[in-house]
């Protein structure tokens, strides 16, 4: 049991064990890691616990000045893999043009990058790629994401060899310089760069 485990309006911070699945369901701004059961802190703030409805959450200390909401669309920059996710840090909100000064954290759930794709989730997406995805879940960061749909998806990719930016040829990505190929989730709104 960690010291704030059971305390009251204890100050936690990203990560941070706060209890278990078998005690509270997670609520706003937690989350609960299956494979342990344990109940996790989302932001820095202040443990709040429902005891009538045995609900868990954490109120933060601080408002983001930009608070995204679900249903936003951002733009965001792959840079990872973990399990079945794909880690992208969100530079740029559509609603209100807002370009964000410090990224913030985006997941995208391999189940949730197309309705239709069976080949693996790494081949959709590449290190580097931008992508418009939609937020499907608020209480974050990390904020879940999706690129379900023809707009959703890669908007712009370098060539993983030369690092020169893809061109759109029907399904894939072509390099203009080197003629490597990606196939990508490529959004309809692909930026043309030639």
């Amino acid at each position: 049991m960690t010291e704030n485990q059971g305390r009251e309006g204890q100050l936690v911070t990203p990560g941070e064990q706060l209890g278990f699945e078998e005690e509270f369901a997670a609520g706003t701004n937690t989350y609960a890691d299956h494979s342990t059961g344990e109940l996790r802190a989302k932001v820095v703030g202040i443990t709040v616990r429902d005891w009538r409805s045995r609900i868990l959450a954490v109120k933060p200390l601080k408002t983001p000045k930009y608070l995204i909401k679900s249903g936003d669309i951002v733009h965001a920059v792959v840079t990872g893999f973990k399990d079945s996710l794909v880690i992208l840090q969100i530079f740029y909100i559509e609603r209100g043009g807002v370009q964000l000064l410090t990224p913030l954290t985006g997941i995208l759930p391999a189940a949730n990058i197309s309705s239709w794709r069976s080949s693996p989730y790494k081949d959709a997406l590449g290190y580097g790629d931008i992508v418009r995805a939609v937020v499907i879940e608020e209480a974050g960061p990390p904020y879940i994401l999706s690129t379900r749909g023809r707009e959703f998806g890669v908007i712009l990719a370098r060539c993983p060899r030369c690092l020169t930016p893809m061109v759109k040829r029907g399904g894939v990505l072509l390099c203009p310089r080197c003629r490597a190929k990606a196939k990508r989730k490529i959004s309809s709104r692909y930026v043309k760069t030639r």
